[in-house]
């Protein structure tokens, strides 16, 4: 009878061992396949970091020197200096920078030890991915959204880059992962995470609950919240002795952290405010945390609680809304398009992005239409799906609205979602029968797989450019040293060097360098690094940039300049104005003040260039407010006639004044062949009859006048036969016999005149010659002593309307400055008219 009943026993204990061992080949393969994955990601993308020596993207450099800043800060690290990197830039939330201060410290600083904190936040991403699709869908499945989220191209790019993206990915997967497993906010520590998570992930970037604010919402009401939340409102019930303890709870735990910062404090926008609002922030998250464990407290508690954390940089530092604001719906300084509803592209863009920059043309076809047909057909069953698949739904759609409004996009928006599309992709392949689902997997991770391989090793260049067509685009999705990461574009580090060993201690301990180069190889962002890193002695002026409108007059005032030919569409306009004059104006003041330095050949077939400026001192103050009125001369005047100067360094006040004349020469060393011409001399230089003999020989003097220290004189000569026209005019003891002048004149030049006297009087005379407008406007004067021959001219400025004029002529005594009457018609003599045409249209005087 024993051995009858032991036989079933035996069954079933065979059957369980059984069973153990499958679950556990099960957990093996699948935890070692996740440990597989994860250990390729970071072989490949740590193999990326180590060959790559070019900083890819402009923003990154920028993240890059915060995060150099803030070491500076946390040396020691002390309640004071943590409350100084909380709240020490004005724009940038600190949570990323100080989580490179853990690298920095262990390794060194370094740019490849500050990625490591992305290889970390990478691990964290795919753990995240796979325990919310555990919970989801299945282990199996789970693995699966792991392997497809570490093969998506911007995946990797954000992970090799320095850049916020994979910290946003992971705090906006934690929320998602607390908010499945708060069960309805009825699991109090899960909701504390929760809210803990928003605020932790408000402190990498602003836009994180943007993801989560749908998949929030959706819990609270699906739990029966909001009609709580109603219920309460109508019938508020205070228990005043939770209240009590919840002041004093936030009085405390405030004024620890907010009496020994309270000088740091001061010197932010809200002063003691700040005080006031964390602890009115404070109450509400202690009064919930005290009160029973329910979903509308524990949501309350966590939410506060959120706020709390965030309000440690977003109150402290408030006066980013303004900044934010602009960049979100604004333009950003002229750098985006400003919030409309009616652009099409804000309901497009989107799409487009996860179509050519996350998965690829030939990854989005074989993968999106196979991915969302199961969830298709599932449509009338939506109601009565998963907790998870709401939130992942809910995520997306968030994404969706709230990024389609702003002013900014761009393909980084959408990386937080990537784990999402790949868990919902994942567990897409359940819904197909199993053969068909095996292949459409092998197939998405091998496209998915190649074209990761493509963007990793720099020996698939080849093929990559031959089928481009294919793959995902755009300026973060790169190869590690080919193409745009080309090592030969690494030439920070020597243009640095070379400035440093280039400079004599007897100038003073700062360099000033200004840089015309803004491409996705070589921008500011690297240069700033580096200079924070190593050359703290050299102050970079970024003249690239809109707000930079005086550009030209900063790379006049640098003494260090470094510019690059061929493509600079990245290069804003005033920035263009400064690369036309060094490019495209070789008889400009550029070649007069600068020399280059040093070329640096691009693999694209363009050319950097250091200039270094050798007239002047290196540092240059601003044009003194006395020559400006020379300025305004000049800018109105000049219309591409050659300006001769006495002294080189008078370009210098040129560029300080901001012109940028086509044409400027040395006196001694120019014979221009133009009808009028410039000349600009120096108080205190003599004034070389030799150096200008063949102006006195050929041309005619038509305007000179003082500018504080400069001299200007404007000389013409006739473009077309002059004409002589009897003059019997008496003015006294002086006789005028004749003028011989041109008949017309293109507004810009000079009308050369010459002027016989048959007698000039027993006393000296001075005379005056003008150009008068129909309604008798002077338009030109010309004063000279009065002599037997007399040549002059008068310079039409180029601005004068066309028409006929009139050449009058008047004779004064230059003691009492009284005219002499000239014959029968007064003192003003109408001599003969004179034609005036229309200006040049060329306009090079440096606006």
């Amino acid at each position: 009878m024993d051995s009858r009943m032991s036989a079933p026993v035996e069954l079933t204990s065979t059957h369980s061992e059984e069973r153990r061992l499958a679950i556990n080949r099960s957990a093996v393969l699948v935890y070692g396949s996740l440990l597989l994955i994860v250990l390729f990601n970071l072989w490949g993308n740590l193999y990326w970091i180590r060959r790559n020596v070019v900083l890819v993207g402009r923003d990154a450099g920028g993240h890059l020197t915060r995060a150099l800043q803030y070491v500076e800060i946390l040396q020691r690290v002390t309640p004071q200096t943590l409350f100084e990197a909380l709240t020490y830039h004005g724009y940038r939330p600190p949570a990323f920078y100080i989580a490179a201060q853990i690298p920095y410290r262990l390794l060194g600083r370094s740019m490849d030890a500050a990625q490591l904190v992305n290889v970390a936040l990478l691990v964290v991403s795919l753990g995240l991915t796979f325990a919310f699709g555990r919970r989801t869908i299945d282990e199996r499945a789970a693995v699966m959204a792991v392997l497809l989220t570490g093969l998506f191209p911007m995946t990797a790019a954000m992970t090799r880059l320095f850049y916020l993206e994979n910290f946003q990915t992971a705090a906006v997967l934690l929320i998602l992962l607390a908010l499945l497993l708060s069960q309805g906010f009825a699991r109090r520590g899960w909701t504390m995470l929760w809210g803990m998570s928003i605020g932790a992930g408000l402190l990498v970037k602003w836009s994180v609950p943007i993801y989560t604010v749908l998949p929030s919402l959706v819990v609270f009401c699906q739990a029966g919240l909001f009609r709580e939340q109603l219920e309460a409102v109508r019938h508020p019930r205070v228990q005043w002795r939770v209240l009590l303890f919840a002041l004093t709870g936030a009085l405390v735990l405030t004024a620890l952290w907010y009496l020994p910062n309270r000088q740091r404090a001061l010197t932010l926008p809200l002063g003691d405010a700040l005080f006031v609002v964390w602890v009115v922030l404070l109450i509400p998250a202690f009064y919930a945390l005290m009160r029973p464990r329910r979903p509308l407290t524990n949501f309350w508690a966590g939410a506060f609680l959120g706020m709390t954390i965030a309000s440690v940089w977003y109150v402290a530092r408030i006066d980013f809304l303004g900044p934010l604001l602009d960049s979100t719906y604004g333009t950003y300084g002229g750098n985006y398009r400003a919030f409309s509803l009616g652009r099409l592209t804000n309901y497009t863009r989107n799409p487009q992005y996860l179509v050519t920059h996350h998965f690829g043309p030939l990854a989005s076809i074989l993968l999106l239409p196979a991915a969302l047909l199961p969830w298709l057909r599932r449509r009338r069953g939506w109601r009565s799906a998963r907790v998870g698949a709401w939130l992942l739904w809910g995520s997306l759609l968030s994404t969706y609205i709230f990024t389609a409004f702003a002013s900014q996009d761009g393909e980084r928006n959408l990386v937080p979602i990537l784990p999402i599309l790949a868990i919902l992709a994942a567990d897409s392949l359940r819904h197909y029968p199993r053969r068909p689902a095996v292949a459409l997997g092998v197939v998405w991770v091998m496209v998915l797989a190649a074209q990761w391989a493509l963007f990793t090793f720099d020996q698939l260049g080849a093929l990559h450019q031959r089928t481009a067509a294919l793959w995902a685009r755009g300026e973060f999705v790169v190869r590690p040293a080919s193409g745009a990461t080309d090592p030969s574009y690494w030439i920070q580090p020597d243009v640095l060097e070379t400035i440093r060993a280039s400079h004599d201690p007897a100038n003073g301990p700062r360099r000033i360098f200004g840089m015309l180069v803004n491409s996705i190889e070589v921008h500011r962002g690297s240069f700033n690094y580096l200079i924070l890193e190593r050359y703290p002695e050299i102050d970079l002026i970024t003249l690239t940039e809109r707000e930079n409108q005086d550009a030209w007059v900063k790379t006049v005032r640098s003494e260090w300049v470094l510019t690059k030919d061929g493509d600079n569409h990245d290069v804003d306009h005033p920035g263009l104005r400064a690369l036309t004059e060094v490019y495209q104006n070789p008889d400009g003041i550029f070649p007069l003040l600068f020399t280059p330095v040093k070329r640096y050949p691009f693999p694209d077939g363009e050319t950097a260039t250091l200039w270094r400026r050798v007239v002047g001192p290196p540092y240059l103050p601003r044009a003194p407010e006395g020559l400006r009125p020379l300025g305004d001369a000049l800018r109105a005047w000049l219309r591409g006639q050659t300006l001769l100067l006495g002294r080189e360094d008078q370009a210098l006040t040129l560029g300080l004044l901001d012109l940028a004349p086509q044409r400027v020469m040395l006196l001694d060393a120019a014979r221009p062949d133009d009808p009028t011409v410039f000349v600009l001399l120096h108080r205190g230089v003599a004034r070389d009859p030799a150096a200008l003999a063949w102006l006195d020989a050929d041309y005619y003097p038509a305007y000179d006048g003082w500018f504080d220290s400069e001299f200007l004189e404007i000389w013409g000569r006739p473009e077309e036969p002059m004409t002589t026209t009897p003059g019997p005019h008496r003015f006294g003891g002086a006789a005028l016999s004749s003028i011989t002048t041109v008949a017309a004149v293109q507004a810009g030049n000079v009308v050369p005149i010459e002027l016989a006297w048959d007698t000039t009087g027993e006393t000296p005379l001075k005379v005056s010659v003008r150009l008068l407008s129909a309604t008798g406007e002077k338009v030109a004067q010309m004063d000279r002593d009065l002599a037997s021959a007399m040549r002059l001219g008068l310079f039409v400025p180029p601005a004068t309307p066309a028409g006929s004029y009139t050449l009058a002529l008047s004779v004064y005594d230059p003691t009492t400055l009284q005219p002499l009457p000239g014959g029968d018609r007064g003192a003003l003599i109408e001599l003969r008219s004179v034609e005036v045409l229309e200006a040049s249209q060329v306009d090079t005087e440096g606006k």
